[in-house]
């Protein structure tokens, strides 16, 4: 008796969560429309040296090599390697593009200790 009770009040919690989920994704999705292009934009016009950007697309290929023609052709990629790029200039280790370069990088880090 108590259960039949009590199982309309779980619908209706549930039924109201799910309609402030889509409505808080719906206004996410509204602010990143609104404040993504410019930022986008922005980090954009910083973009590394070709040298770089190559370098930091080989690093993709070898981490998401499923998914890598995808971030490639994306609008965001140019923002995405001149991120890469800040990154470097603070002083953060950059991806490496290659196994060999990663085994070399750890060789160096085991020799230090």
């Amino acid at each position: 008796m108590a259960a039949a009770g009590w199982s309309p009040c779980v619908t209706r919690r549930t039924t109201s969560t799910g309609r402030s989920r889509r409505q808080t994704l719906t206004h996410l999705q509204a602010a990143y429309d609104q404040a993504a292009p410019t930022s986008l934009a922005t980090l954009a016009r910083h973009q590394p040296s070709h040298s770089s950007v190559h370098r930091y697309a080989a690093a993709l290929h070898e981490v998401l090599p499923r998914r890598v023609e995808q971030i490639l052709t994306e609008d965001g990629w140019p923002a995405l390697s001149a991120t890469f790029a800040a990154a470097e200039a603070a002083g953060h280790s950059p991806p490496l593009s290659s196994s060999k370069q990663r085994s070399a990088a750890l060789g160096r880090r085991q020799d230090s200790i």
